[in-house]
């Protein structure tokens, strides 16, 4: 069922205080994800995801992925964050199965 535009907005906010999180937790287990708030500024929070995620197929991950993955912090990264129930109204099916098939894979 589709969302009123009310309710994405609230969402997209609400996504956006919970990535801010994680990304202080990235910078304090010894990740500075400069390129993805840049990200986050340029294109907004959803898209800024979308982009992360779509960006190479789910065999090869970008850089931010690979550097959280040696620390053991798979749980920063943006693909466990678009597959919380919460989130599903703003990201579609594919960008969801991508993310999936990008943690099975560096599992």
């Amino acid at each position: 069922m589709p969302i009123t535009d009310a309710e994405r907005a609230r969402l997209e906010r609400a996504l956006l205080v919970e990535v801010m999180s994680d990304i202080g937790e990235m910078r304090r287990a010894g990740y500075s994800p400069t390129i993805f708030l840049d990200m986050i500024t340029r294109y907004r929070v959803v898209e800024a995801c979308r982009r992360v995620i779509m960006e190479m197929p789910p065999n090869r991950a970008p850089y931010g992925f690979g550097k959280l993955w040696e620390l053991g912090r798979l749980d920063l990264t943006m693909e466990p964050t678009v597959l919380k129930e919460k989130w599903c109204p703003l990201f579609d099916d594919d960008v969801r199965q991508r993310a999936a098939a990008r943690l099975d894979n560096y599992k």
